[in-house]
């Protein structure tokens, strides 16, 4: 009735192909009966101003743009005024995806791109705005006897020789430096802090972690070595002897046994040194 009082033909089609599918001269038609329909409407509200009622309907609320305009640049003064840059990260990562790098850089001029895609990572991350939660590096507390046990473990005959010679310097934190015997290891401190751990496993003793136990060895003064010729001839003349068995088992190898019973039979003689070198030395200290 209202289109027919404003001598408009009535709508007798209506769209049901998306706007993007629709073929060009469809969308001309209902372009065309759109603007009939609101400028009849627009005449009935404000008649002879229908164009210009229906331009401030396109312009933007001024009052909208005033307070956005308002809350943003309170934000822009929080974030001068931040004294620390994860505040300001908090602060900034509110308006990152709101407004383009172009737009926040003429409130901001000194910002860099690499702090406002932090400011958008921050986002992704944490969410807008929201504190960054600091990890906690707790220090365990070494307990003295922890300490006493590994440092009997480390100065036992079965872990260090003495030499007859020499003498090494220990500096401590407090820059007092202290002359110790010149000592050498039979093992790396790898394999120590591994024994030394089977070793409190076995006898239910609870060691300190890998890693201070690891500072303490490097703390101590002492060399490494793998041949103990002219130290401990027993040692020396028993890692002869195994040298000598696995030149024996290739040879058989070599003269009917075949290449993989020698290869077995090299690996067993392998462990079998290494347990004498450590596990058999640490099985001692529970005797």
């Amino acid at each position: 009735m209202f289109l027919a009082s404003r001598d408009i033909s009535p709508i007798r089609h209506v769209m049901v192909t998306p706007w993007e599918e629709a073929a060009e001269r469809t969308k001309r038609f209902h372009r065309r009966k759109a603007r009939q329909v609101v400028f009849a409407a627009l005449e009935e509200i404000a008649p002879n101003s229908a164009e210009m009622l229906l331009d401030c309907l396109k312009s933007p609320n001024e009052d909208a743009g005033d307070i956005d305009s308002t809350l943003f640049g309170v934000l822009v003064e929080c974030y001068q005024s931040a004294g620390h840059w994860s505040t300001r990260r908090q602060l900034l990562s509110i308006m990152a995806d709101k407004v383009s790098f172009k737009v926040l850089k003429t409130w901001l001029p000194n910002l860099s791109r690499y702090r406002f895609n932090i400011a958008r990572h921050h986002i992704l991350l944490h969410g807008r705005g929201t504190t960054v939660p600091l990890a906690e590096n707790t220090r365990m507390k070494v307990l003295p006897p922890q300490l006493d046990h590994f440092l009997a473990f480390i100065t036992s005959s079965y872990v260090m020789q003495d030499l007859p010679f020499g003498e090494k310097t220990l500096k401590l934190s407090s820059n007092t430096e202290i002359k110790i015997p010149n000592v050498v290891r039979t093992m790396i401190p790898e394999q120590i802090v591994q024994q030394y751990q089977s070793y409190c496993h076995e006898t239910g003793f609870v060691p300190m972690s890998r890693s201070t136990l690891c500072r303490i060895l490097k703390v101590c003064s002492a060399s490494v070595r793998k041949s103990l010729q002219g130290l401990d001839y027993v040692s020396a003349e028993g890692a002869k002897a195994f040298d000598e068995l696995a030149a024996v088992i290739e040879n058989l190898g070599d003269y009917g046994k075949g290449l993989s019973w020698a290869k077995s039979q090299c690996e067993k003689l392998k462990q079998t040194k290494c347990y004498l070198k450590g596990d058999f030395k640490v099985g001692l200290l529970k005797i």
